[in-house]
């Protein structure tokens, strides 16, 4: 991932049918893949798929810039990840991750801003407002994902309607003030 800015990592195991029908699909793709710059990368390691929070399988990961997003879809669908993929590489897109990425971006990251949501309209509406001001964040050293995980949000007993000062005065701020001050922040 060192030599390549787009990487995209197909994660399997040896014992997987789903592993073995999906792999003959995407290698339709490799060529589509190469030719736009993105390095196509097939492994089986455990260790790697633990780094990453990876569990069933198959599963895809790209990288942009050595960071990760998630594809949540059908890996034997190649129309579909082709079109996810290029969609990544073109749109400012705020990265989908899970919630062991999310354990070690706490560490890693000064400020991160972690979108849960749910698959509905809502969910989708509030992403695109993020998406907006994804690079604005950035500038600041804001780093923003999301997360489709009910539980790890409410174990975080997260929800970012009103924010307050040590005094107790409420803030209406941007998002971006509210995350620079908290320095890490839970939007649910």
């Amino acid at each position: 991932m060192d030599e390549n800015e787009y990487v995209m990592v197909y994660l399997y195991t040896a014992d997987c049918e789903a592993c073995d029908e999906a792999i003959k699909q995407l290698e339709q793709i490799d060529d589509d893949a190469d030719a736009v710059g993105v390095k196509f990368v097939k492994t089986d390691e455990a260790e790697f798929a633990a780094e990453y929070g990876i569990e069933s399988f198959p599963a895809i990961l790209y990288f942009e810039n050595k960071q990760p997003s998630i594809y949540d879809g059908d890996a034997a669908e190649e129309t579909e990840l082709l079109t996810w993929l290029l969609y990544q590489m073109k749109e400012d897109t705020i990265e989908n991750i899970n919630r062991e990425l999310m354990i070690k971006m706490i560490d890693e990251f000064e400020f991160l801003a972690v979108y849960f949501f749910e698959d509905n309209e809502d969910s989708v509406k509030v992403l695109r407002h993020l998406e907006l001001i994804d690079d604005e964040a950035a500038q600041y050293g804001v780093r923003m994902v999301k997360l489709d995980d009910p539980l790890m949000s409410k174990n975080m007993d997260i929800g970012l309607h009103r924010v307050s000062d040590s005094s107790g005065k409420e803030i209406t701020s941007n998002l971006m003030e509210i995350c620079l001050m908290m320095k890490k922040c839970w939007i649910g």
